[in-house]
């Protein structure tokens, strides 16, 4: 951010952003539902590096458009449902995601359509622990 003279308020410092701030850094744990109630659009972290991506439902569940990079090893599952419902954003590296940010921000049609999408993939899958321990159940009943 220092380099592109950006300026920046890191939470991790206790910084809150001001009327100047162009990026606010959330780098705390447990403080994404907040931050992503409050975003326009979600990239989601560790998908540009192979460290196996991020949880790509906690944004799609807040209404927030999905962009993520293509290290999804341990979210795939998740990825391939978000795609099959186009519900998701992918770009291979830092300049398509600058692209994909841009082409995003003056498409505002289209940044509702993938809110939707999203959303809609998280409501139709609410439940799937419950389903999935009264399966167990039935495989193995009284253990």
């Amino acid at each position: 951010c220092a380099a592109r003279g950006l300026a920046c308020a890191r939470r991790s410092k206790g910084e809150a952003p001001g009327a100047e701030t162009a990026v606010y850094l959330g780098d705390t744990m447990g403080e994404l539902r907040a931050l992503y109630s409050a975003a326009d659009l979600a990239f989601v972290g560790g998908s540009l590096v192979p460290v196996g991506g991020h949880n790509l439902l906690e944004p799609a569940a807040m209404g927030v458009p999905v962009l993520t990079g293509p290290e999804l090893a341990n979210f795939e599952d998740v990825a391939e449902t978000l795609r099959e419902h186009q519900a998701l954003v992918e770009v291979a590296d830092g300049e398509a995601l600058a692209a994909a940010l841009l082409r995003l921000f003056d498409e505002p049609a289209e940044r509702q359509r993938l809110a939707e999408a999203g959303r809609t993939v998280v409501e139709a899958n609410r439940g799937a622990l419950a389903r999935t321990l009264d399966g167990l159940e039935t495989l193995f009943p009284g253990e």
